[in-house]
């Protein structure tokens, strides 16, 4: 992925910026189609990366807005049907409670099924994230190792995401002792999360059940070394502040366009 500099040349490195480089990644896709096998999930997705390379800078930020903001602009208005939608929407999800309800109490004394409607698993080898201004590099984010395990149940969804090793490193210090900013690399898991939603657990007669929830959170963090100089904040401090402005820029640009557009009409 790069971002060119000049339109009216082609496509080339050398009148570019890469923004992401050639990426290697496999896939698989599953589906069970038997009723009757409940141990195999019914949609199973699993998908795995190499290693990404992503350089990152205000200018980048700029384009890509740029380019969403485009694609907004370009669909169909529908500020006059939003209100009908949304009624529509919320009378659709009373009756879909309704419903669900009826169908609790119609299971009543039968066992749930834990099968797996949905089981998506994601997993990166290693991310190198490179943010840099016109005129310096500013600091380069690694992370390996990163997995992310999703489970759509009938009754529950399961979130799991990972990552073994995470570290940030100031590029104006190469060759300093003080160079690694963030390091968490010590073999075990750097960070683990693990989210759990229970939409139906504290409806009906389980609203008045202290031992269930709607949701539960469970973080790990490992063990973590940080050392930065202020020079570093500062200069990370100035970066979004670019970002700021770039975004400040897009807007104004916007702006004007739709006024010279309402002149035109």
């Amino acid at each position: 992925l790069y971002r060119v500099h000049d339109v009216s040349v082609s496509l080339d490195p050398s009148s570019s910026s890469i923004i992401l480089k050639p990426l290697e990644f496999s896939g698989v896709f599953t589906r069970n189609l038997s009723h009757w096998c409940t141990a195999v999930p019914s949609v199973d997705v699993k998908a795995s990366f190499k290693t990404a390379e992503v350089r990152f800078s205000p200018n980048d930020y700029h384009a890509v807005m740029s380019i969403i903001n485009s694609l907004k602009d370009g669909k169909p208005d529908e500020q006059e049907d939003s209100t009908v939608f949304l009624d529509a929407v919320e009378a659709k999800d009373e009756e879909e409670e309704k419903d669900l309800l009826k169908s609790e109490e119609s299971k009543k004394g039968k066992q749930s099924s834990s099968a797996s409607k949905i089981h998506v698993t994601l997993e990166m080898e290693c991310l190198k994230l490179l943010l840099y201004a016109p005129e310096e590099n500013l600091a380069i984010v690694g992370i390996r190792g990163l997995s992310t395990d999703v489970r759509i149940q009938d009754e529950e969804i399961q979130i799991t995401a990972g990552l073994m090793d995470l570290g940030v490193t100031d590029q104006s210090l190469r060759n300093h002792q003080y160079k690694e900013v963030v390091s968490m690399n010590d073999g075990a898991e750097a960070i683990k999360a693990k989210v759990g939603v229970f939409p139906c657990a504290t409806r009906g007669e389980g609203r008045l059940d202290m031992s269930k929830w709607d949701v539960s959170v469970e973080l790990k963090v490992g063990c973590a070394r940080i050392c930065f100089l202020f020079l570093f904040i500062d200069r990370l401090l100035g970066f979004v502040k670019q970002l700021n402005i770039s975004q400040k820029a897009i807007d104004s640009a916007k702006k004007s366009v739709q006024e010279r557009a309402t002149k035109a009409v």
